[in-house]
């Protein structure tokens, strides 16, 4: 049975995203169409879905595409394992000094007789 594509606009929107990032990732080599048309309509398999949120999720967790495009050539553990846990690392330091601006912003508004929020 033959599988399904998606639009890039039906896809984007699956993957709550624009068509112009999906264009971008496309040109940048991180996530290409399944299926290219010979009029330059682009379409992408449901499956693809998974490879978008990794790519959103490592590209939230503050990876560059260059970085995605590199270690989404090869997702054999031990390449992508010391990556994966250098992020981790970085992630509890984020919500480390995240905590600590928090805790500052809570006195400045005690100091101001204010109830933190």
């Amino acid at each position: 049975m033959p599988q399904k594509l998606l639009t890039t606009g039906a896809f984007a929107r699956l993957c709550k995203t624009t068509k112009e990032t999906l264009f971008h990732y496309d040109r940048e080599n991180v996530l290409r169409p399944r299926y290219t048309a010979s009029n330059g309509y682009r379409y992408y398999a449901l499956d693809q879905l998974w490879d978008f949120e990794i790519i959103a999720t490592l590209k939230d967790i503050g990876s560059s595409l260059q970085e995605i495009r590199y270690y989404l050539q090869d997702t054999e553990p031990a390449r992508l394992l010391p990556f994966l846990k250098e992020k981790d690392r970085a992630l509890d330091e984020e919500i480390a000094r995240l905590r600590l601006r928090k805790l500052f912003l809570g006195d400045i508004l005690k100091s101001l007789g204010l109830a933190p929020i």
